[in-house]
């Protein structure tokens, strides 16, 4: 088994730009249920991108425009529905 030795700044030929081989990206979410009398609200919370985590996604058509484009930052969602 060999490791691989060629990263995306090798094979792109930008070696000065900041790539990275591999990220992860954490997410956290919660949701909780109030029951009332007739119905019920659903609330839901997500964060997305905890720690802020640079990176391009792989499958993103913008990562080949120039200058490399991020993925968005950290975002928080909160959704309420009535049941």
């Amino acid at each position: 088994m060999t490791a691989q030795s060629r990263n995306w700044s090798s094979v792109t030929g930008n070696a000065g730009a900041l790539y990275r081989v591999a990220h992860a990206v954490a997410n956290l979410g919660a949701g909780f249920l109030i029951p009332l009398r007739a119905t019920s609200v659903a609330i839901d919370v997500k964060l997305n991108n905890v720690f802020e985590q640079a990176y391009i996604n792989f499958l993103s058509r913008y990562k080949t425009y120039g200058a490399p484009t991020y993925q968005m930052g950290r975002n928080l969602v909160v959704r309420v529905r009535v049941e």
